[in-house]
Order: structure tokens, then sequence, then C-alpha cells
């Protein structure tokens, strides 16, 4: 499940605002060059989610050294699935992405680039709850 976060279209956000408000939400850099939020936000627990940069390219990692000069045109969360804490990482997923949108004055969006609605987020929720591995 993937959530994009994008600044109004007017608005680019700075790299070093972008550090900012991904650590102020307790996400933490990490493995492959992604920001991780896990169930504590010291970092610790089982992992909830993880965040990519979005670009016109496609979704990237992040470079510490680069980012604070750079611009950010979005940010990419995403849930893999299956996990045990599926339904747990999901809620945060949307309450950060959706707070983190406020913050920028910006909107979340799907995989499909549709405005986040609330009818749209009780279906991923859904999606989330009734998915199972193949047996």
């Amino acid at each position: 499940v993937a959530l994009y976060v994008m600044p109004n279209a007017s608005r680019a956000l700075s790299g070093e605002r972008t550090i900012q408000l991904l650590r102020q939400f307790g996400l933490r850099y990490g493995e492959m060059s992604l920001v991780h939020r896990f169930a504590d936000s010291d970092g610790t627990g089982p992992l909830m989610f993880s965040v990519l940069r979005y670009t016109s390219e496609g979704p990237s990692g992040f470079d510490l050294e680069t980012l604070p000069s750079e611009q950010v045109e979005g940010l990419a969360f995403f849930l893999a699935l299956p996990s045990k804490h599926a339904v747990a990482g999901y809620d945060t997923m949307v309450s950060i992405s959706t707070l983190l949108a406020r913050e920028i004055h910006g909107q979340v969006y799907d995989e499909h680039m549709n405005q986040l609605s609330p009818q749209l987020r009780e279906h991923y929720r859904h999606f989330v709850l009734e998915y199972r591995t193949p047996a």
C-alpha cells in the first residue's frame, strides 16, 4: 500500500525542512537509504512503514549528504505486506502522512494519484485487514 504526500503545485519542500519533519514524526534514516517508522518513535519495535523520496522519475532513496541543499517534490509512504503489524502500520502511516501534508500545506494521494478521501482511506484499510498471504 502506497501513499504520496505532495506539496501544493506552486511550492517545493526544502530538503532541510523534509529532514526536520521526518524526524519530528519519529522516522529514522536506515537501510536502503530509506526512512522508516518503527512501532516506537525511538526506532525500536517492529517496522511499521517506510518512506522514499518522490521524484518525477519515480521514487528514490535519500542522500543525507546532499538532501539539505535540495528541493523535494514529494514523499512516497509505503507499507510492505504481509506483516503481523499491518493494520497498526497502516493506521500510523495514514496519520503521519496526513499530519505531514497539513504541515506543508500539501495533500495525501493514493498510488493512482487520487486525493485520499475518507472513503479511500477506509477502502485501503479494509484491504490491509483482509490481506492474506497465499497458502
